[in-house]
């Protein structure tokens, strides 16, 4: 598998001092998904598989606020809440742990208002 690259623009913008950094990851394999959601949906199912200890990257945000559940609807492994247009995301070398208790098979998205979840994975395959 060829090599697929993801830049991470990350900034603090102050006054007079905006501070910024590009970090690049890299991995053999990448997961670009869009997840429509009607108003009012409950734990709509959608597949993603990812390895935790492949994983480069997970970046998640949504144009409204939508819970996620990782693995199953009624006793989830990871739920993640989101709040409208605010990004979570986790990369190898942020210094952070891995979220993610072991791997992920599915993805269960609930949210009242209709909106978007846009996710990205980056990992080796």
């Amino acid at each position: 598998m060829a090599n697929i690259s993801q830049s991470l623009i990350l900034g603090v913008g102050t006054p007079g001092t905006p501070l910024q950094q590009t970090v690049v990851l890299t991995a053999n394999s990448s997961t670009i998904d869009s997840i429509v959601c009607a108003a009012n949906t409950t734990n709509q199912l959608t597949t993603l598989a990812i390895t935790k200890a492949n994983l480069q990257l997970l970046y998640m945000v949504s144009d409204t606020a939508m819970t996620v559940k990782t693995n199953s609807s009624g006793s989830p492994q990871e739920t993640i809440t989101l709040t409208a247009n605010t990004p979570y995301m986790w990369f190898t070398g942020s210094g952070i742990t891995n979220p993610l208790v072991s791997n992920v098979t599915a993805l269960y998205v609930t949210s009242v208002l209709a909106g978007t979840l846009e996710v990205r994975v980056l990992q080796n395959q």
